[in-house]
């Protein structure tokens, strides 16, 4: 048996067409690089990589919030502490690289007048741990990961991404990117699997984590992580230095086309339809209030002062036993219901949906006002996040 040994095949008619075959191997067809490993299809791991869902709308953050972990776009988790009177708004926002028509928009409000050593603000996608069982990680075959996007900022620069993994012994890796425009850039990252540790957690709780730092002060930047490395706090940002976003106000940073995939090249961003990705965000979220993907109300029977029977089916299976919110239908004041047949009225408060499945709920209960026998409206929100 022969062997042909070239590195382009190309028809004479044209001059970007055609197969290339790099010196490890990897092959390019009309210039669309192939997966070096895994399937052709279903080759990004994260949902919502293009931003189209924002089930949430705008999200404000700021230094002095309660919940230092919250949801912003569908499946981004803002992570924030120690910031002394940092706030910004998270939104989905129309300027998008091309061939794409959303990004994930950060803007800089109130700014730090410095950053201390112990100042953090990220932003992360979370995983759990049974959908990355391909990675092998904690095998002498741990596959690589590349991480591929665009971004945009006000504030060119060096950040870091780093990736998170969680078992009994945690561990990271970090790696740096340098922004040298204020217009959308390409960045490809790919990191080495890990062979030490053990493997993921196999199960709906958080697995693996990819964060992108946007501050840092020095307590998150002194240890070495660009190989894995045990957990520590001190190796979460290794080698970031850009932090504008924290002290010039208005400052921007912006992310769309992200694309975690198996392999140690990237591939073209795998487009999804946005009822695809809405079903997959709606695993972790669901809001039926107005001016969302899934808007309606609902109607049940009241069964005693503090009870309403209702049946409510979510879109899809949730990840976990979500914590349910109640609205009123037209104020949307949140523990409120009103009466069916004058729904401008709001009715009690302190009402809350039972999560006592994964699939949807049979009462709302926990307030007070309500009539035995009538019939109440009422929307709602279902948090399973990881």
């Amino acid at each position: 048996m022969s062997t042909i040994r070239v590195s382009n095949i190309k028809n004479e008619s044209t001059s970007n067409g055609g197969i290339s075959v790099d010196s490890s191997g990897h092959v390019t067809v009309d210039g669309q690089q192939m997966p070096t490993a895994g399937a052709l299809t279903g080759r990004r791991l994260n949902i919502n990589g293009a931003m189209q869902v924002s089930q949430r709308g705008t999200v404000n953050i700021a230094h002095d919030d309660a919940i230092t972990s919250p949801y912003t776009l569908d499946r981004w988790r803002n992570i924030h502490a120690n910031l002394d009177s940092y706030d910004c708004t998270v939104t989905q926002d129309s300027d998008a690289p091309s061939g794409f028509a959303k990004s994930l928009k950060v803007t800089t409000g109130t700014t730090e007048s410095a950053v201390d050593a112990d100042d953090i603000l990220y932003f992360s996608y979370l995983f759990e741990g049974q959908d990355v069982q391909m990675l092998q990680n904690g095998t002498a075959g741990a596959k690589k990961v590349t991480v591929s996007f665009y971004v945009k900022t006000s504030q060119p620069g060096t950040y870091v991404v780093n990736l998170y993994k969680i078992n009994a012994t945690s561990r990271t890796i970090s790696k740096t990117y340098t922004i040298t425009t204020t217009d959308w850039e390409y960045v490809e990252l790919t990191f080495d699997g890990d062979t030490a540790g053990g493997g993921i957690n196999n199960d709906t709780s958080e697995g693996f984590r990819v964060s992108w730092v946007l501050i840092a002060g020095s307590d998150w930047t002194s240890t070495d992580s660009t190989s894995w490395i045990d957990f520590v706090t001190t190796a979460w940002a290794y080698g970031h230095t850009q932090n504008g976003m924290a002290t010039n106000a208005s400052a921007t940073w912006q992310l769309s086309g992200v694309q975690v995939e198996v392999g140690e090249k990237a591939t073209s961003f795998e487009h999804r339809s946005f009822g695809d990705e809405l079903a997959r965000c709606q695993r972790y979220y669901i809001d039926s209030r107005d001016g969302k993907p899934s808007s309606q109300f609902f109607i049940g029977q009241a069964i005693n002062s503090s009870r309403i029977a209702a049946s409510v089916s979510f879109t899809q299976p949730m990840r976990a036993n979500p914590s349910a919110t109640i609205y009123s239908p037209v104020s949307e004041t949140a523990g409120s219901v009103a009466l069916y047949n004058n729904t401008s009225v709001d009715v009690g408060s302190g009402f809350v949906g039972t999560t006592a499945r994964f699939n949807g709920f049979y009462y709302v209960y926990g307030g007070s006002g309500l009539t035995t026998g009538l019939y109440y409206a009422f929307k709602y929100s279902a948090d399973a996040e990881v």
